[in-house]
């Protein structure tokens, strides 16, 4: 009888043997001890998952094509695919799509399957990730009524039926109240007054860290807040406006620091705290004469309206200080500094023009050390004399240190001098004849006006300047 290759190569290898070996290699206290660590890093694992960073895209993207792949099928069909930690996984991808034409789970009929899934491989720590993915989704997903029933009675009823100890499940079985539904933001302010818990110390209240003020339930949130704060304004003092504009720096939400900011200015009470208000809002926002950084295609027409208000508010803050600053560190004038106050609210932008010695100056004075940059042109040459340029409508009003006369462009006409600005005597460019307003030489009581020219200081020119205010610029 031939032999066989296990005979031939002396082989005679038992897998059961090898197995029974094996077994013996780890005492039994060792395997105890390896086994317990496997169940400590598990459950490491699934508090990391259920608390830490949000799983890559990678990983997301996979369990959201498995579920699409399974969804169809019968739930314990369904579930039988899925192990545990890949239910934790979908639970993360509720929000997620992997591309803008793919359906996102949490606004689509597929809550009604995976909600089913997630019940069938319920663990307790299941319940943190999904009040993070409600507090995170809230503003869309309340426009979605029966998606947002399904999720909020599904953590109600979890949270009810906790017996647990773990104290990150306990915060949240406590703070489920306020997020029940639309109303439950108004229970959350309520105790933010009784308690006295400043608006950025918001996520205290339920017992979470900072990060969670940057979820859209807390852009709700500080809508409702900021209109009770204006309703009873006795509630208002710099504290007050300081936590809310330290909220607006945490959220991170231009809609919501666009409409918080525009309320805080068009209030009441703003002229009480107008540095402070002036200060935050162009830090959050951006200079006012920037018109594209005060709006938003997220905002209604309602809202829009009320931003361009604050904006216009802010602007002639802002350009009375720069006025001021003009008329009173660069040249002391009292006179053409009370002129022109009095258009401070119709003035569209200020622009400086000067050397740079001036401009460092003006950079050392606080109150307007953030718009220097930005409202600042320097000369090539080192001039003494500055000018300020006053945007009015549709004319340029350019004043100089060095009194002489107040010069009025047409737009048009500015703009074409300004792109070829050097020198502050580019700006000076009508002759001492080309009069935008002076007295007839036959008849002193009758004035001759010129769209654009030159109106001197001297003698009465404030009336002089009026008169050509009222026919041109009215």
């Amino acid at each position: 009888m031939p032999l066989n290759e296990r005979e031939i190569l002396n082989w005679y290898f038992n897998p059961s043997n090898m197995k029974s070996f094996g077994g013996r290699i780890f005492e039994d206290s060792t395997k105890r001890s390896l086994d317990a660590s496997k169940k400590e890093l598990m459950e490491l694992s699934d508090k990391t998952l259920g608390n830490g960073k949000i799983p890559t895209s990678k990983k997301m993207e996979e369990i959201y094509w498995k579920f699409q792949g399974f969804k169809h099928l019968p739930i314990s069909e369904c579930a039988r695919r899925f192990t545990r930690r890949e239910v934790r996984l979908l639970i993360w991808a509720f929000d997620y799509a992997p591309a803008a034409t793919d359906n996102i789970i949490l606004f689509s009929n597929d809550l009604d399957t995976v909600i089913p899934l997630v019940k069938s491989h319920w663990k307790d720590s299941f319940l943190i990730t999904l009040w993070k993915l409600l507090a995170r989704n809230w503003t869309q997903l309340i426009t979605y009524p029966r998606n947002f029933k399904l999720l909020t009675e599904l953590i109600a009823k979890s949270a009810y039926e906790y017996n647990g100890n773990r104290t990150d499940i306990e915060k949240i079985v406590l703070s489920t109240g306020y997020f029940e539904n639309t109303q439950s933001v108004q229970h959350f302010i309520r105790d933010l007054f009784r308690k006295s818990i400043p608006i950025d110390k918001a996520h205290e209240l339920v017992g979470q860290k900072e990060e969670i003020l940057t979820y859209s339930y807390f852009s709700v949130l500080m809508r409702s807040y900021i209109t009770r704060i204006n309703g009873q304004t006795n509630s208002i003092n710099k504290t007050v406006l300081e936590s809310i504009y330290r909220f607006l720096l945490i959220h991170k939400n231009n809609d919501t620091t666009l409409i918080t900011c525009a309320s805080i200015i068009n209030s009441t009470y703003s002229h009480q705290y107008q540095d402070l208000i002036k200060a935050e809002t162009i830090t959050l926002i951006g200079d006012p004469n920037s018109k594209h950084k005060w709006q938003s295609s997220g905002l209604s027409k309602f809202e829009l309206d009320a931003t361009e208000r604050a904006r216009k508010k802010i602007n002639s803050w802002l350009n009375k200080v720069l006025i001021d600053v003009f008329f009173e560190k660069l040249v002391q004038d009292k006179r053409r500094k009370i002129y022109w106050t009095k258009y401070i609210e119709k003035i569209d932008d200020i622009i400086f023009c000067g050397n740079r010695y001036n401009y460092y100056y003006l950079k050392n004075i606080q109150r307007i050390s953030k718009q220097v940059e930005s409202r600042y042109k320097c000369t090539s040459r080192n001039q003494s004399t500055c000018a300020i340029i006053i945007f009015l409508r549709e004319y340029v009003f350019v004043e100089f240190t060095d009194v002489g006369a107040l010069y009025i462009y047409l737009k048009n006409t500015f703009e074409t001098i300004f792109k070829q600005f050097n020198e502050i005597d580019d700006l000076k460019k009508w002759k001492p004849n080309h009069y935008a307003c002076r007295n007839h030489p036959a008849d002193p009581n009758y004035i001759l006006t010129n769209k654009e020219g030159r109106i001197t200081h001297q003698g009465n020119w404030e009336n002089r300047i009026e008169s050509w205010m009222n026919r041109y610029n009215d």
